[in-house]
């Protein structure tokens, strides 16, 4: 879900590369950023919903009720 949300607002995936191989290390990694100008428009509230369905480990990850609930769903 934190894939698809960084696309719809970025138009690119959060894990990028130059070849398969680095994609896949970014993947593995956690490995994105907030650093493109496209990001300067995005609310703070929506870069901290997409980092927490980010979240590399899967017990700290934000679970789908949790997002339901998040202040940027509600605004």
């Amino acid at each position: 879900m934190g894939v698809v949300m960084f696309i719809m607002m970025s138009g690119k995936p959060p894990f990028g590369g130059r070849t398969n191989k680095e994609i896949i290390e970014n993947v593995l990694k956690g490995s994105y950023s907030f650093n493109t100008p496209v990001w300067a428009e995005i609310s703070a509230e929506a870069k901290d919903l997409i980092s927490q369905l980010l979240e590399r480990q899967a017990d700290l990850r934000i679970t789908a009720e949790e997002a339901y609930h998040h202040p940027w769903v509600n605004l």
